[in-house]
């Protein structure tokens, strides 16, 4: 494995070698791939959306966008995280490829 690949392809990389090993498939192991890279792109879009979009609201409703929004964002940003990864894995993995377990 070569260092200067991009994150998911390490990632691939590293799961594909993971399950291989515990005796899955290929292709198994190329959906959970998939779709953690999925699910990290999807947070971080809505997470830096979150972050832009909050403090304007907080400036518009005349509360210091400093102070206020810090909390907010972390705790909205960690749900983001939680709740796409998850949901992905469900509707992909299990309703959609039909792979659980």
């Amino acid at each position: 494995m070569q260092r200067w690949f991009v994150g998911t392809d390490v990632l691939c990389t590293d799961r594909t070698l993971y399950f291989a090993i515990k005796g899955k498939t290929l292709a198994f192991s190329y959906a959970v791939s998939a779709c953690i890279g999925v699910a990290l792109l999807l947070a971080m879009l809505i997470s830096s959306a979150v972050g832009t979009c909050i403090p304007l609201l907080f400036k518009k409703i005349k509360v210091d966008p400093a102070v206020a929004s810090g909390p907010l964002i972390t705790t909205i940003n960690d749900l983001v995280a939680v709740v796409s990864y998850y949901g992905l894995s469900w509707l992909f993995l299990i309703e959609f490829f039909h792979m659980a377990g």
